[in-house]
C-alpha cells in the first residue's frame, strides 16, 4: 500500500532513512520541487541529508516501509546540543487533530514541532490554564512551539504530526537531549508491556501517563492500583485529563487499565549526559481515504490547498514507469472537510 512521510529541518545536520519491509519498493523524496527516486528491496535501507529550507520534505513510496527522522545536532532553545537524536516518524495517514504534549521530569524548556501537509492549518494551544493562543501555519510547512514545565493541549482542524525535542544538560537539564513522536488522542491503547533498555540500570527510568480524569482511578502498573494524588491536571477542549509521571524498573513491565479505557504511554530516561525516549505504542489506523489524484483535484478544497509540489508529483507519476508496473498514483486525502 502507498505510504507517505513528512520530513522537517531548519538546520544541516538533519537526515531520514527508509528502510524497507518488501521488495521492489520505489521511494520518491521531495525537496524544492526536485523529485529523486531509489529503489529497495526487503530489509534495504536508503539515507539521505535534508535540506535546511525550513520547508516540509514529502517522501512518498508505493510499499511497506519505515522512516527515521535523526537530528545530529540539535537546535534547541538557540543552544546547539551536540549529541545524535532519533525517531521515527508516522506515516501521513496516521496523523491527528488532537495532542497532550507532556511535561517530562528532568526536562524543562523543550519544544514541540507540528508539521501539517498540502493544506493549512489553524490550531489552538493551550496548558489548561489562562494562557492560550490561536496559530495558522501553511501547506507543505511545521512550527516549533516552545514550552517550559506545563503539560500542553493542542487541536488542529485538519490532521498533524508532531514531535518533541527534549533539551539537554546544556539548558540546564538531565541527559542528552532526544526526540519523541507525540501521538494523537485517538491513538491510544487500553495497555502496554514494556522493559526499559538492559544494561542501563544507573538510569532513572520514567513512564508518563495521560488518561481521561474520570478513568485516572483505573490505571494498573503490575497489577498494582497507581496513587493519582501528584498527577497534574489539564482541562481541555477536549475534556480534563490527568499526565502522571512513575519511576520504574528495568524489569518487564505491565501497564493496563481495569476498565479497559485507552490512555497514552511514553518512555524515558537518563542519567548525566546521556538520555532516551519514545511512545510505548499507539494505533496507526486513522481516519483517511486513499484517493486516485485525479478525483482529489476535482474537489473545490483540493485545487486551493494542493501545492505545486503534489502537481508535480501527479505529472511525473501519471504514466507507468521504467519496469512498466507503476499505475495511476495515489496520495492521502487528510480533508476533514470531505470527511463525511
Amino acid at each position: 500500500m502507498p505510504m507517505q512521510f513528512m520530513f522537517s529541518s531548519v538546520s544541516a545536520y538533519t537526515q531520514g532513512l527508509i528502510a524497507s519491509s518488501m521488495d521492489d519498493v520505489r521511494i520518491d523524496i521531495h525537496s524544492n520541487n526536485n523529485i529523486f527516486s531509489v529503489d529497495l528491496d526487503k530489509y534495504q535501507t536508503y539515507q539521505f541529508r535534508l535540506n535546511n529550507s525550513g520547508f516540509d520534505q514529502l517522501v512518498y513510496s508505493n510499499g511497506s516501509v519505515t522512516a527515521l527522522y535523526e537530528e545530529n545536532l540539535l537546535y534547541i532553545n538557540s543552544t546547539n546540543d551536540s549529541d545524535l537524536a532519533f525517531e521515527q516518524l508516522q506515516p501521513i495517514k496516521s496523523w491527528g487533530t488532537t495532542f497532550i504534549i507532556p511535561s517530562l521530569i528532568g526536562k524543562s524548556n523543550n519544544v514541540f514541532r507540528i508539521t501539517t501537509g498540502n493544506y493549512s492549518v489553524r490550531i489552538l494551544i493551550n496548558n489548561g490554564t489562562h494562557h492560550q493562543r490561536s496559530e495558522y501555519i501553511l501547506p507543505f510547512n511545521f512550527k516549533d512551539i516552545y514550552f517550559k514545565t506545563s503539560s500542553m493541549f493542542l487541536q488542529s482542524d485538519k490532521p498533524v504530526q508532531v514531535v518533541q525535542f527534549c533539551t539537554s544538560y546544556v539548558n540546564g537539564n538531565t541527559g542528552d537531549p532526544f526526540i519523541t513522536v507525540v501521538p494523537p488522542l485517538t491513538s491510544f491503547l487500553t495497555g502496554y508491556i514494556f522493559k526499559p533498555m538492559d544494561g542501563l540500570n544507573t538510569f532513572n527510568h520514567y513512564v508518563t501517563l495521560t488518561v481521561e480524569s474520570k478513568y485516572a482511578s483505573g490505571l494498573l502498573l503490575n497489577d498494582k492500583s497507581l496513587s493519582i494524588q501528584r498527577a497534574e491536571p489539564l482541562s481541555t477542549q477536549a475534556g480534563s485529563y490527568k499526565i502522571l509521571t512513575l519511576v520504574v524498573s528495568t524489569t518487564t513491565n505491565i501497564l493496563c487499565h481495569v476498565g479497559g479505557h485507552e490512555f497514552g504511554a511514553l518512555l524515558y530516561g537518563y542519567y548525566s549526559a546521556t538520555a532516551y525516549g519514545y511512545p510505548l505504542g499507539m494505533k496507526l489506523s486513522a481516519d483517511y481515504r486513499v484517493e486516485d489524484t485525479e478525483d482529489l483535484l476535482k474537489t473545490e478544497d483540493a485545487q486551493s490547498n494542493i501545492s505545486e509540489e503534489i502537481f508535480l508529483f501527479r505529472q511525473i507519476y501519471r504514466g507507468p514507469n521504467e519496469r512498466g508496473k507503476r499505475d495511476s498514483m495515489h496520495i492521502i486525502s487528510l480533508n476533514t472537510a470531505n470527511k463525511e
